[in-house]
């Protein structure tokens, strides 16, 4: 099965909810008999662990959460505990790391500390980070995910794309953290499914 068809199979919302799984699926397919080693932030119900696991039959399958998912290692899923919001949680993961995929609590202050993190020192050179419900960086989410104009992930994205910082910023990384990101990156994509259906692909150099 495709990846798409995998993540109805487990009942993933990449599949269900998003439809991400077909563009992840264009940009993923040449690794998937490869023996790679691969992070998803956000476990939830363990859908995805369960896709991926079977999408990449040769692959390592790292899971962070909040929470102990520990019942669902086995001798290709690791799981740990990481908080996203905790610099040290994140730098105490594993690296070298062929594919990261952060599917945590799409915070903004979440998001880019986890992309100035795991981004710049636990993906290996030519690595792929996926950043995914971006929609969380709009105006009805300054409440519940702390986006404004002035710190939203979906702008520090374009940002990074264009190598100019917006004036005036609130992101959570600095200036210094910006440049060292924008050093590493090879491409930018921005994959707009809809509204509410926004994910990211960004390769490292």
């Amino acid at each position: 099965m495709d990846l798409h068809d995998l993540g109805l199979t487990y009942g993933s919302d990449k599949a269900s909810t998003h439809a991400f799984t077909y563009e992840y699926d264009k940009r993923l397919k040449h690794l998937r008999n490869e023996k790679i080693d691969f992070l998803e932030i956000g476990i939830w119900q363990g859908g995805s662990l369960q896709m991926w696991h079977e999408y990449f039959p040769n692959a390592i399958i790292h899971a962070a959460d909040l929470h102990d998912y520990s019942a669902l290692n086995s001798t290709r899923v690791i799981t740990h505990i990481a908080n996203q919001e905790k610099e040290e949680d994140l730098r105490s993961l594993p690296k070298n790391f062929d594919v990261i995929l952060d599917d945590g609590g799409h915070t903004m202050l979440q998001q880019q500390l986890t992309l100035k993190v795991l981004f710049i020192d636990h993906l290996k050179s030519g690595g792929l980070f996926i950043l995914e419900d971006l929609h969380t960086s709009g105006p009805a989410y300054a409440g519940s995910h702390g986006s404004t104009a002035a710190n939203n992930t979906l702008q520090l994205l374009n940002d990074l794309k264009t190598g100019t910082l917006t004036e005036y910023n609130k992101y959570y990384i600095s200036k210094e953290d910006f440049n060292a990101i924008k050093e590493q990156i090879k491409e930018i994509e921005i994959i707009n499914l809809g509204e509410h259906h926004i994910t990211s692909v960004i390769k490292k150099k």
